[in-house]
């Protein structure tokens, strides 16, 4: 009876009356969303890895602006700025080779911007998963004559020297030429063992030759490479009487060394010149004669944006940390809740979340008498709260599952000399385990942080005046479309650079060893 006074059930009917048919059909339109979206944003992902480690400079630079625009900018203001402009670009493109203007249902416009914002953090995760290859997996697929990603060779080639403990003096050149001999060596004996063996291993003939082939190859390589390196030192040399000591240290020069790329290259020219011309042109192309108007609502709506920000994710990471010790130490009535908490609140939509707390409690507190005749009601008649909790409840979910696995990453051996060291339970969290989860998590944190500012223009559905909120009484008010939106994403551009500084700078503050 209590349920059937508070909720309407016939409102789920599938006849006439009921909204049932348009919640499914709106429920496959989101299955087709998210499968279309997520098949796109893999197929980008994997095309933008794969070109941002083995493809030319351009393409690199190209991808690498890709990535950290579409990572910056809202995916609210992207799906505005992608369906409005896109359409129209769209259109007037097809209209200068005759052809006639087409309409970009919502549907495909769904699909087309969650694939490129999916792509854009999948190039970034799969890059860093290509990456984490172990070489010695690729070389032993090389060894066996297996195809190789372009310029994977050389990668893997820089990853063998970084792994290397080279002498203080040694060359790179020295280290390749004497590494290749020494592992044909190890196998010219491992030849000459499996030969005596008998028919039982001549069936690993065939792939350490094989190998030994790819070996030699390399050597090769590597000896060439020694020879060039080592051709300034013999030129300087020539001449000099000097001990072998002193040629050994000066085998290691300044021009052996590999020099810091220059930053500014031809092609990166070209692109920074023709950024400054599409500038120029939206400067001088566009209206923007409504911007000083609205300049003061926008710099109140950025302080909003900001005051939203900091101060849910300072009382959502707040809340994080005992979410996550509990899953760590706590016992099993401590450990469920806040598992079922973060599953529950990463598993359901941020909107959906907001729109609950606000027109869910926020319609039900003022049917008490209590409520509304306490000091909390002129705070629970207004709109920003219910978006504080929301989105604090959201960061406090995700970075709980966070710092669980800061918590459990910390080494034992250091709660261990922590302990030996005579501090108690209290001191030992206050002095070891915190500060050295914290650093694990901080370029996650800063990570969590981007996403908490990309996720504040959804407060404005609930009637919080942020700046997203003024770009939209920008657009109704001045009937533009493209100006309002393209401030929009510049400013949460330059609030997204601001972040990744100054978390960066927080990063190179704490020492690294040990780590």
């Amino acid at each position: 009876m209590l349920g059937d006074s508070f909720i309407n059930w016939s409102l789920l009917s599938l006849s006439a009356p009921g909204w049932g048919g348009v919640l499914l059909q709106g429920f496959l339109s989101s299955i087709e969303i998210a499968v279309g979206g997520y098949a796109l944003g893999l197929a980008l992902g994997i095309g933008g890895a794969f070109g941002k480690l083995y493809g030319g400079p351009v393409l690199r630079d190209l991808l690498e602006c890709y990535t950290t625009v579409v990572r910056a900018v809202p995916e609210l203001v992207l799906i505005l700025l992608l369906y409005y402009a896109g359409t129209d670009l769209l259109n007037q493109l097809l209209g200068a080779i005759g052809v006639g203007a087409v309409d970009i249902s919502g549907l495909v416009a769904g699909i087309f911007v969650i694939g490129v914002v999916q792509g854009a953090y999948s190039t970034e995760v799969l890059r860093g998963a290509i990456k984490a290859v172990p070489a010695g997996q690729i070389e032993a697929a090389r060894a066996l004559r297996h195809v190789a990603a372009p310029g994977a060779a050389a990668h893997h080639a820089s990853g063998d020297a970084a792994l290397r403990h080279p002498r203080p003096c040694q060359s790179v050149a020295d280290r390749h030429q004497g590494h290749g001999v020494a592992r044909c060596r190890r196998f010219q004996r491992i030849d000459a063992r499996h030969a005596a063996g008998g028919r039982r291993h001549q069936g690993l003939s065939p792939l350490l030759l094989r190998r030994r082939r790819a070996l030699y190859g390399a050597d090769a390589r590597f000896q060439r490479l020694h020879r060039h390196a080592r051709a300034p030192c013999a030129a300087r040399l020539r001449g000099a009487t000097m001990t072998d000591e002193t040629t050994h240290a000066l085998a290691y020069t300044p021009e052996d060394l590999p020099r810091k790329e220059s930053f500014l290259k031809p092609h990166r020219i070209v692109l920074m010149l023709l950024l400054a011309a599409l500038v120029v042109a939206v400067a001088v192309f566009m209206r923007w004669d409504w911007l000083p108007r609205y300049l003061p609502r926008l710099g109140s709506g950025i302080l909003v944006s900001l005051a939203m920000l900091f101060s849910t994710a300072i009382l959502g990471f707040l809340l994080a940390v005992p979410l996550g010790l509990a899953q760590v130490t706590g016992p099993w009535f401590f450990k469920a809740p806040a598992r079922i908490f973060c599953t529950v609140i990463r598993g359901t939509p941020l909107l959906l979340q907001l729109w609950l707390l606000y027109y869910g409690l926020g319609s039900l507190f003022p049917q008490f008498p209590a409520i509304r005749q306490s000091f909390l009601w002129p705070y629970l008649r207004e709109a920003w709260p219910y978006g504080v909790a929301a989105l604090t409840v959201s960061f406090a979910a995700y970075e709980g599952e966070v710092m669980r696995g800061a918590f459990a990453g910390v080494p034992s051996g250091e709660l261990e000399a922590a302990r030996a060291y005579g501090m108690g339970r209290w001191t030992m969290f206050r002095r070891i385990w915190l500060p050295r989860a914290i650093h694990r998590a901080l370029p996650t944190l800063n990570g969590e942080t981007v996403l908490q500012l990309k996720s504040t223009p959804l407060v404005a559905t609930i009637t919080v005046v942020d700046v997203y909120a003024v770009i939209s009484k920008v657009r109704q008010e001045t009937y533009l479309t493209y100006e309002p939106l393209l401030l929009l994403a510049a400013i949460y551009m330059c609030l997204t650079a601001i972040l990744v500084v100054a978390f960066r700078y927080f990063e190179n503050r704490i020492p690294t060893r040990g780590a």
